[in-house]
Order: structure tokens, then sequence, then C-alpha cells
């Protein structure tokens, strides 16, 4: 859910030159069994991503309706009564707009893809078309801890596999190298205080319920503290 830095990506990149010399050539050499950004590979991921981000937006609309056969006396107080659907809606496009951001931020940063990391883009992508899931259980059912429970369950593994792949991709030499070593560090450790908040607000559902959400708003608040002093 975390947004990262700008500067960590390929829109407005920097080389370390100091550290492009001390790096070896394996470190430079490109992965084997990879895609380069220009092969049909990469292309064909990233429109899948992009066309289920949209896809999973578009499904939210869908648990937004007034009942058939509502009257027009009764249209006001049905519409009201939506109340709880549109908070939820407007919660899920946040979360849905920040890791679309975040996916995208990582493909830029990325100069090659392999098999594992498809894979893994995969079930990240599942994960996303799941949302419409939660979000209608949160419209439906406000009061509901298992509501709030499911909805920080999906949450924690998107964080979870968010974080993997930017590791896995770091590991394998996916990244581009002019990314500095720091950067990479923080980014990981603002994605494992995603996982961490997520993971906990599971348990604390059944405590707060309809005020879980404010544990996920704690989440920006670290996320700007670790940008600040990290």
């Amino acid at each position: 859910m975390t947004k990262r830095r700008r500067t960590s990506r390929r829109a407005r990149r920097y080389v370390d030159t100091d550290g492009l010399r001390n790096r070896t050539d394996t470190q430079m050499s490109f992965p084997d069994g990879s895609y380069g950004r220009e092969s049909q590979w990469f292309f064909r991921i990233l429109a899948l991503s992009n066309a289920v981000f949209g896809f999973s937006l578009t499904l939210l609309v869908v648990n937004i309706g007034v009942p058939s056969g509502t009257s027009a006396a009764d249209l006001g107080h049905s519409i009201v009564g939506l109340f709880p659907n549109f908070v939820a809606f407007v919660l899920t496009v946040f979360i849905v707009a920040l890791y679309w951001y975040n996916h995208n931020s990582l493909f830029e940063s990325l100069r090659g893809i392999d098999m594992p990391m498809i894979g893994l883009g995969l079930v990240y992508l599942a994960l996303i078309a799941l949302l419409p899931f939660p979000n209608e259980l949160l419209g439906n059912y406000p009061t509901e801890p298992l509501s709030y429970v499911a909805f920080a369950t999906l949450l924690t593994g998107l964080a979870t596999v968010d974080t993997v792949m930017l590791a896995y991709a770091k590991r394998r030499n996916l990244t581009d190298p002019s990314i500095p070593l720091k950067t990479h560090r923080i980014d990981l450790l603002r994605g494992s205080i995603t996982i961490v908040i997520f993971a906990a607000s599971v348990p604390i559902s059944f405590v707060l319920v309809e005020w879980t959400p404010i544990c996920w708003l704690l989440l920006l608040a670290f996320d700007r503290a670790v940008l600040r002093y990290g």
C-alpha cells in the first residue's frame, strides 16, 4: 500500500557512478533465462497487469446500486442506505491506486523479468482481482468483524507478494543497476512495515471492527517517517 519514492524508479533516475565502477561484471550481467524490457514477455505481463487493475476498479462499482423495485418515495432512503458501500468503494479505490502505482514503479525499475518473477506477478494480480470481494463485504456488512478480517488478510497477502517481488528482483539482478542499494533497502523496510501493520490488523479487527481502517491509515504515518529519516 505504501507509495515508493519516485527517485527509486526510472522516471527520475540518477546514475551512481561510483557504485557502478565498484560492481563486478557478474553483478552487472543480465541473468540467464530472463526477458529484457523490449521482449514480448515483458510487454505482455505489464499489459495484463494494467488490465487486471482496470477490471478490478470497474467491478467495484457493481457493488453500488439502488435495489430494483425501489419506489420514488423510498429512493432517498435507499441512497442514504448505500453510504457504507460508497465508503468501501472510496477506500478500495485508494488502495488499488496505491498498489497500481507500486506495481508500475517496480516495473519501471526492472531491466528484465524471468519466469519466477512472472509467476509472482500472476499471484499478485490474482489477489488484486479478489479485492472486489472484501469491498462488497465492507459495503454490505460494515459492522461485522469478518468483513475487515477478510480485507486485512488480502492486503497482507498483497503486501507480502509485493515485497517478495522487490527482493527477488534485486537478488536476481533484474533491477536497474543505477538504483542505489540504500534506496532498495528503504523500499524493503517500507514493504516489511506494511506487512506487519496489515497482519496485526487481522486480530485487531475483532475488537475495533469498523474502526479497523484507522490501523491502515497509520501506515501512511510510518511510511512518511521512513521516507524522512531513512
